[in-house]
């Protein structure tokens, strides 16, 4: 499963940038765009085994369009509560948690450009 989060990584890290522009335009009046990059990027790890790897800015972009407009439903019948996703992870990897749970990362500078520390 090791492998899995690292390639995981290698392939959506990169267009962090562009899912949070996405988020951004699609988040509705309540939505934290940065809620929405987070739980679009938990989406995309449960879902990753049965990726083929084709386009993933493309496929990133659906899935976080997807999640928001789910939110808008979820909020227009008056639900409450938060995103709910099953996560595949729960009580492995404390790394890949950590970086699940901790989108977008900040660094000095620019607070939404991913750094590699590999």
């Amino acid at each position: 499963m090791g492998g899995d989060h690292r390639a995981f990584l290698d392939a959506t890290l990169p267009h962090v940038d562009v899912v949070y522009q996405v988020a951004r335009h699609a988040a509705g009046t309540g939505q934290d765009p940065e809620d929405l990059v987070q739980e679009t990027y938990l989406r995309a790890f449960a879902a990753f085994g049965s990726y083929r790897g084709e386009n993933t800015r493309a496929w990133l972009a659906a899935i976080c369009l997807n999640t928001a407009r789910s939110e808008a439903r979820r909020r227009r019948r008056g639900q409450v509560g938060g995103w709910k996703v099953q996560v595949p992870w729960a009580g492995s990897s404390a790394a890949i948690r950590a970086c699940a749970m901790n989108w977008p990362y900040r660094s000095a500078g620019h607070p939404r450009r991913v750094t590699s520390s590999s």
